[in-house]
């Protein structure tokens, strides 16, 4: 987990609440989780 936390830039208790059971974790956090970044453009 301390590794989780190093490189998605979250801190280690915010990820043990947010991924425990009874966690409600946002799409966002899930994704730096993951390691994956994404970026919205507007489309004209």
């Amino acid at each position: 987990m301390i590794e989780v936390a190093e490189k998605s830039g979250l801190g280690r208790e915010i990820l043990y609440k947010t991924l425990s059971p009874n966690g409600n974790p946002m799409f966002s956090t899930i994704m730096k989780t993951l390691g994956i970044g994404f970026n919205s453009y507007k489309l004209s």
